[in-house]
């Protein structure tokens, strides 16, 4: 009995240091309190090829108390063209290092996105991976059938599955 109440204690104290456990104040500080989506635009031309472009402008904003390093806090720029005119996944948005990805959800122009963000919050890594669509999304086919236009923004919304990137089970 002794051995069996020994083994519980240790494997007690093993799952207890094995899993990381980040402090609420920490998610709260290092927490985006909102994204903003500014000048989205989706083009699809028939017209002499076959060609998608993308575009828009994505902000991130924080509470006070912590020490952000987010390119997004003064706005990154994603503009992406498609000759065959598909755009495709894993788009990788201009910010100055790789923090910013966008996937699509479904069709290009249901404006339909995963938002992949990564930033430093005192010292950290963190990242969110968060579902939007755009809405309101407003659409236009020129008078030939040949180009479609769709505007979208501002739009803002709140960062999902917010977590502190872990360099081990055990470490944050």
């Amino acid at each position: 009995m002794h051995s069996l109440a020994l083994a519980s204690f240790t494997l007690l104290l093993t799952l207890i240091h094995a899993s990381p456990i980040i402090p609420r104040d920490a998610i709260e500080v290092c927490s985006p309190t909102q994204y903003t989506i500014k000048g989205y635009t989706y083009t699809f031309s028939k017209d002499p090829d076959n060609i998608a472009r993308l575009s828009f402008n994505f902000q991130s904003l924080f509470p006070g108390g912590s020490t952000i390093n987010d390119p997004a806090l003064n706005t990154v720029a994603c503009d992406i063209s498609s000759p065959t005119g598909v755009i495709p996944n894993e788009v990788e948005c201009s910010s100055g290092r790789k923090n910013f990805y966008f996937d699509l959800r479904g069709p290009q122009e249901n404006a339909d996105f995963q938002f992949i963000h990564t930033w430093q919050c005192n010292g950290h890594e963190w990242m969110s991976s968060t579902h939007h669509k755009i809405d309101p999304l407003s659409c236009t086919t020129s008078v030939d059938g040949l180009t479609t236009m769709c505007n979208g923004g501002p739009d803002v919304f709140q960062a999902e599955s917010v977590r502190e990137i872990c360099g081990t089970p055990t470490h944050c």
